[in-house]
């Protein structure tokens, strides 16, 4: 009888201090899966952020080769369209260099005709 006491409050003893110790590493554990899954989702909206804007970039090429082969001027409100869209990336010195040159996108129909003209 004795033996089997001492297996019980040893087995409880052991599973009480199995029980504290996850108990201790859950919150830890916790913690670092939702860090992770966070880090994970903002790489994903970052992304998708970064696709429009090249899909942005990539209509408005388009529509300055249309323009500079028809002899138009490009639709300023497109051009703001993107360069207020690339201000969203998350890179800030990035955004800033992106969107200036995107605006700045309609001289490039003035340089064509210049460099058409002469």
């Amino acid at each position: 009888m004795d033996s089997l006491l001492a297996a019980v409050l040893t087995g409880t003893a052991i599973g009480a201090v199995v029980t504290g110790l996850f108990s201790l590493a859950k919150p830890w554990i916790d913690f670092w899966v939702a860090r992770a899954t966070r880090r994970w989702t903002e790489k994903e909206a970052r992304k998708i952020v970064v696709e429009e804007v090249v899909e942005r970039l990539r209509k408005l090429r388009v529509e300055n080769y249309r323009a500079s082969r028809d002899s138009k001027v490009l639709s300023y409100e497109m051009i703001l369209e993107a360069s207020d869209s690339a201000l969203l990336i998350h890179d800030q010195q990035f955004a800033r260099y992106l969107s200036d040159d995107i605006a700045n996108v309609d001289g490039f129909y003035w340089l064509h005709r210049y460099l058409a003209d002469n």
